[in-house]
Protein backbone atom coordinates (compact mmCIF):
# COMPACT_ATOMS: atom_id res chain seq x y z
CA UNK A 1 0.00 0.00 0.00
CA UNK A 2 1.17 3.28 -0.90
CA UNK A 3 -0.41 6.41 1.08
CA UNK A 4 0.58 10.43 1.19
CA UNK A 5 -0.10 12.59 4.60
CA UNK A 6 -0.36 16.17 5.32
CA UNK A 7 0.40 16.40 9.21
CA UNK A 8 0.81 19.59 11.04
CA UNK A 9 3.05 20.95 8.25
CA UNK A 10 4.96 17.42 7.97
CA UNK A 11 4.00 16.32 4.58
CA UNK A 12 5.15 12.38 3.65
CA UNK A 13 5.02 9.08 1.98
CA UNK A 14 4.48 5.94 2.69
CA UNK A 15 4.60 2.61 1.63
CA UNK A 16 3.51 -0.73 3.54
CA UNK A 17 4.47 -4.31 2.22
CA UNK A 18 2.14 -6.85 4.70
CA UNK A 19 2.47 -10.82 3.73
CA UNK A 20 -0.02 -13.09 5.67
CA UNK A 21 -0.13 -16.75 5.30
CA UNK A 22 -3.32 -18.62 6.61
CA UNK A 23 -3.42 -22.25 5.05
CA UNK A 24 -5.03 -23.33 7.69
CA UNK A 25 -7.65 -21.16 8.76
CA UNK A 26 -8.42 -17.49 8.02
CA UNK A 27 -5.62 -16.82 10.94
CA UNK A 28 -1.89 -16.08 10.21
CA UNK A 29 1.05 -14.98 10.56
CA UNK A 30 3.45 -12.99 8.43
CA UNK A 31 5.91 -10.72 7.70
CA UNK A 32 5.45 -6.33 7.19
CA UNK A 33 8.07 -3.75 6.07
CA UNK A 34 7.09 0.07 6.24
CA UNK A 35 9.18 3.31 4.47
CA UNK A 36 8.49 6.80 5.46
CA UNK A 37 9.85 9.74 3.80
CA UNK A 38 8.73 13.27 4.92
CA UNK A 39 9.55 16.79 5.24
CA UNK A 40 8.80 19.43 7.41
CA UNK A 41 9.93 23.08 7.67
CA UNK A 42 10.41 24.50 10.85
CA UNK A 43 11.50 28.17 11.45
CA UNK A 44 12.50 28.15 8.08
CA UNK A 45 14.50 24.93 8.29
CA UNK A 46 13.94 21.88 6.07
CA UNK A 47 13.97 18.58 8.10
CA UNK A 48 13.79 15.87 6.05
CA UNK A 49 12.84 12.39 8.20
CA UNK A 50 13.60 9.05 6.30
CA UNK A 51 12.34 6.28 8.28
CA UNK A 52 11.53 1.81 7.88
CA UNK A 53 10.64 -0.83 9.86
CA UNK A 54 10.13 -4.29 9.55
CA UNK A 55 8.69 -6.86 12.10
CA UNK A 56 6.26 -9.75 12.46
CA UNK A 57 2.41 -9.53 12.20
CA UNK A 58 -0.46 -11.69 13.59
CA UNK A 59 -3.64 -11.77 11.85
CA UNK A 60 -7.10 -12.91 13.47
CA UNK A 61 -10.59 -12.63 12.86
CA UNK A 62 -13.30 -12.29 15.71
CA UNK A 63 -16.94 -13.56 14.81
CA UNK A 64 -17.96 -10.45 12.88
CA UNK A 65 -15.29 -10.96 10.15
CA UNK A 66 -13.18 -8.03 11.81
CA UNK A 67 -9.67 -8.54 10.96
CA UNK A 68 -7.13 -7.99 13.77
CA UNK A 69 -3.26 -7.43 13.54
CA UNK A 70 -0.84 -7.11 15.94
CA UNK A 71 2.39 -5.84 15.11
CA UNK A 72 5.53 -6.47 16.68
CA UNK A 73 8.85 -4.48 15.25
CA UNK A 74 12.09 -6.39 14.91
CA UNK A 75 14.15 -3.60 13.55
CA UNK A 76 13.52 0.40 12.77
CA UNK A 77 15.93 3.42 12.15
CA UNK A 78 14.50 6.67 11.49
CA UNK A 79 17.14 9.60 10.61
CA UNK A 80 16.36 13.54 9.81
CA UNK A 81 19.11 15.63 8.03
CA UNK A 82 19.19 19.45 7.34
CA UNK A 83 20.37 20.99 5.09
CA UNK A 84 24.30 21.63 5.22
CA UNK A 85 24.52 18.39 6.64
CA UNK A 86 22.95 18.08 10.38
CA UNK A 87 21.82 15.19 10.85
CA UNK A 88 20.17 13.18 13.72
CA UNK A 89 18.56 9.42 14.47
CA UNK A 90 16.70 7.29 16.94
CA UNK A 91 19.02 6.13 19.88
CA UNK A 92 18.25 3.19 22.03
CA UNK A 93 14.17 4.18 20.95
CA UNK A 94 12.19 1.03 21.80
CA UNK A 95 10.72 -0.93 19.14
CA UNK A 96 7.16 -0.66 18.30
CA UNK A 97 4.14 -3.36 19.09
CA UNK A 98 0.76 -2.01 18.05
CA UNK A 99 -2.40 -3.35 16.98
CA UNK A 100 -4.68 -2.55 13.52
CA UNK A 101 -8.06 -3.10 13.05
CA UNK A 102 -9.88 -3.36 10.07
CA UNK A 103 -13.47 -3.04 10.56
CA UNK A 104 -16.20 -5.00 8.42
CA UNK A 105 -17.85 -2.46 5.55
CA UNK A 106 -21.52 -2.88 6.04
CA UNK A 107 -22.45 -2.84 2.54
CA UNK A 108 -19.93 -5.54 1.35
CA UNK A 109 -22.01 -8.70 1.17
Amino acid sequence: MDGTYDRQGQKGQQHWDITVFALASLDGDGDFSYTDHATMTVAGVTVTLDGQAKGVIRLTFDSTGRAMMHFTETFHSYVATVPGGGRGQDQNAPLAEFDLAWEVDPTCP
